[in-house]
């Protein structure tokens, strides 16, 4: 290779160096899907994809803490912390504090936030469906329970081996 090959040619193939590694691919995959969500969220107040996902979560769920967001989305709290602070700029949410503890603030969507959600939701479903397209709808179920059982499993809290010592 002379370096000047296609990307194609560079990343397909089992002579490639890190073929032998599920990590490659899938963080090759996680880049570009990555990149299609925050392109397709974009029209939407530059909506990120971690904002999207706090938006989604009260949308499906009602009203919740940031607590409650940040483990349903698995998000630590200070990523959750700026998305929610963005969309109450965007004027997508209301905080109040919870009648019960003063310390916990309730979050819930306004109207304008339910009107976004709804817009950006129809946007991600046509950019999951674009980038999916060669997968049929068993194989898209296959592939999304084959990710359910591994982060099940743990693997996506798995801490590696100790690597080996140095030469």
């Amino acid at each position: 290779m002379n370096g000047q090959e296609p990307l194609s040619a560079v990343r397909d193939g089992a002579d490639h160096p890190l073929a032998p590694y599920l990590f490659d691919p899938l963080s090759v995959t996680l880049g570009r899907l990555g990149r299609a969500l925050t392109e397709a969220l974009a029209p939407f107040h530059q909506l990120q994809p971690t904002e999207w996902r706090v938006l989604e979560v009260l949308a499906r769920r009602g009203t919740l803490c940031g607590f409650s967001i940040s483990a349903l989305t698995g998000l630590d709290r200070a990523t959750v912390s700026r998305a929610i602070r963005r969309l109450h700029d965007l004027g997508a949410l209301d905080a109040t504090p919870d009648p019960a503890d003063g310390r916990k603030i309730s979050l819930s969507l306004t109207a304008a936030g339910q009107t976004l959600a709804g817009c950006a939701r129809a946007a991600v479903l046509a950019a999951e469906d674009a980038f999916f397209a060669a997968l049929s709808p068993t194989e898209r179920a296959q592939l999304r329970a084959l990710l359910a059982a591994a982060l099940a499993a743990g693997a996506a809290e798995a801490r590696p081996a100790e690597p080996p010592e140095a030469i």
